[in-house]
């Protein structure tokens, strides 16, 4: 038990995390209450872990359900603009094959997006149709 600073008693459930990046994360992690760090081999609920640990360990390791790592399988498709974009558009021609062109159109929340250099023609052609219109680019 931890007391409030108001003089309420109140049940902290530590928090078991592990890591292997040595940056200021690290120093975060440690230094939050009722975060403890787990060393090799010990039973973890966080794991802030890098790529490669992804990829070499997950599909090995059994994770309880309540267990959660700061990676997922495939997470550069939402954490990239053009695979989020790409995985969009491909949501938006799914509903309306589905369930029609109304419900489709509920996906027209993102502005119309090129990626470049592939999609550079499609560009040109957008933008010779809007001339004056603003654009934004992202690199």
């Amino acid at each position: 038990m931890t007391c409030d600073p108001r003089g309420s008693k109140e049940q902290r459930t530590l928090i078991r995390f592990k890591t292997t990046l040595m940056n200021t994360l690290m120093d975060v992690l440690r230094h939050r209450p009722g975060w403890v760090e787990v060393k090799d081999e010990g039973e973890w609920d966080f794991y802030w872990c890098d790529v490669s640990w992804l990829r070499e360990n997950f599909d090995h390791t059994y994770m309880d359900e309540h267990v959660r790592i700061s990676h997922f399988r495939n997470h550069y498709e939402l954490t990239r603009k053009n695979y989020m974009v790409k995985n969009l558009k491909r949501f938006r021609k799914y509903l309306e094959r589905e369930s029609g062109k109304t419900e489709a159109a509920k996906c027209d929340f993102f502005p119309k997006t090129f990626e470049m250099p592939c999609e550079y023609h499609l560009f040109v052609e957008e933008f010779r149709k809007n001339p004056g219109i603003t654009w934004i680019m992202k690199p």
